[in-house]
């Protein structure tokens, strides 16, 4: 166990790095939002014994929620033309970067906080370690910690207040001062990564002198076995818990699902994201295989689906599918790939919506011990109750992909008025996806909700 609990300190160290790492436009090699479930991920065992590392925990949780959506709406401004992108990318970065610190810091000073506690209840000594001038290192790292992100964020977004402001300005009559942008950008990126290294290792020496306190290693591992010893569901419910949060990644991915021009995240993500669900499921394996052999199905078919969608928009147009053979050629490879990802889709869909159903008939609600008739009802009726919510989802699902499906393909047909009213229709495709991917997010809240009560019960 002290082993273990080591490892997960390697967690929390890549995931401050994910955090500190330098951000060229938005070309971020190490993700902040993988940081962000590293750090997650790192506290589970701690959280777990302490009230003020959860607490830790659930910060970290929000801001992770945050820069997900930061790191979407950064792929998407690159989708967009050169002034849109410039407007939403500054947007993206000054406005997420302002949000990112309101939540980061106080997640910080949490850290500061909750860690002597932490350490006094389980023998630890690392947080009272002092340099040589008599000052506690650790609360000079969190302090670090905080300084260097608030220059982090400064540095990013001044390259692109700059260039938004004076993209409509006229150098010698003739260059636009946005041209610019990237000795900007480059500038701020080399100040960051000087202080980057500086902060690697800063954090380097901190985690040298957290894993030297192996009493507190060994303390938290003792106590850690005793609390799954008398929680025995609580793993199955992590496993669960974070089973649900891919799929519901997954479903959101799903949104513009079938082949669209401007899709910004391919729908092979999504896939990867449900299979990635599937796998780290309590459910036995052989559970798993049809749900997870479909979602690797439907990943390799949105894959050519896509391709073909992108080659058919880019060489050729509705009007010479009649007249090309080469066009008509590859409207039907368009057409048939698509056909096959909608088809595999509701096949995945249906396997995806049993499992679900597996998860709610062992893990949700309170199973008595001893049969009674007023237990069996309570437990048959829950069981209808998600019978019927799992079979309207499948409804919306097939709704929602039937609708896709529709838009991309029938307004090629060469018929210059029809095609224009089809131009509008994207608007049902993409309400109809969203509201599949919330109403699947609200069921895996309710599933939630259920899991919680079986612990909660037993």
């Amino acid at each position: 166990m002290p082993k273990n609990n080591k490892t997960l300190l390697w967690f929390f160290f890549a995931g401050m790095i994910f955090l500190a790492n330098p951000v060229f436009a938005v070309i971020d090699v190490l993700p902040d939002f993988l940081g962000c479930a590293f750090i997650f991920y790192a506290l589970s065992r701690a959280s777990a014994l302490s009230s003020g590392v959860k607490d830790v925990r659930t910060a970290f949780s929000r801001l992770l929620i945050l820069q997900a959506a930061r790191f979407v709406l950064s792929l998407l401004s690159l989708r967009t033309g050169q002034s849109e992108s410039a407007t939403l990318l500054l947007t993206v970065t000054f406005a997420f970067g302002a949000l990112s610190l309101f939540f980061l810091i106080p997640a910080l000073i949490r850290l500061k906080n909750a860690t002597p506690a932490f350490c006094a209840a389980h023998g630890g000594s690392f947080s009272e370690a002092c340099d040589k001038r008599g000052r506690n290192r650790f609360d000079r790292y969190i302090g670090l910690c905080v300084w260097f992100f608030i220059v982090k964020e400064l540095l990013t977004v001044l390259p692109e207040f700059t260039a938004l402001s004076l993209s409509s300005d006229v150098l010698n009559g003739r260059e636009r001062l946005y041209d610019f942008i990237g000795l900007l950008r480059f500038l701020a990126f080399a100040v960051i990564f000087v202080l980057f290294v500086y902060f690697t290792v800063r954090s380097t020496l901190v985690l040298r002198l957290v894993r030297s306190d192996t009493e507190l290693f060994a303390a938290v591992g003792r106590e850690y076995d005793l609390y799954i010893a008398e929680h025995p569901l609580l793993l199955s419910y992590r496993r669960n818990l974070l089973s649900l949060s891919f799929f519901f990644a997954g479903a959101l991915m799903w949104t513009d699902f079938y082949i669209d021009f401007h899709n910004v995240i391919p729908d092979v993500v999504a896939a990867a994201l449900i299979l990635a669900g599937i796998l780290v499921s309590p459910l036995p394996g052989k559970k798993k295989i049809p749900a997870a052999v479909f979602s690797v199905f439907y990943g390799v078919a949105a894959f050519f689906s896509g391709r073909f969608a992108y080659r058919f928009s880019t060489e050729f147009d509705a009007f010479a599918i009649d007249k090309n053979q080469l066009a008509a050629r590859a409207y039907f490879e368009m057409w048939i790939s698509s056909f096959v990802e909608f088809l595999i889709f509701l096949a995945l869909l249906s396997f995806l919506l049993l499992f679900l159903r597996e998860i709610v008939r062992r893990y949700a609600g309170y199973i008595p011990e001893h049969a009674s008739e007023f237990e069996d009802k309570k437990r048959k009726e829950l069981l209808e109750a998600w019978d019927k919510r799992l079979l309207r989802l499948v409804v919306v699902g097939f709704i929602a992909a039937l609708a896709s499906f529709l838009f991309d393909y029938i307004q090629v047909i060469p018929n210059f008025k029809f095609s224009v009213l089809l131009e509008y229709f994207w608007v049902f495709d993409f309400l109809l996806s969203l509201a599949f991917a919330l109403l699947l997010g609200n069921a895996f809240l309710s599933l939630q909700t259920d899991l919680h009560d079986r612990i909660r019960y037993d």
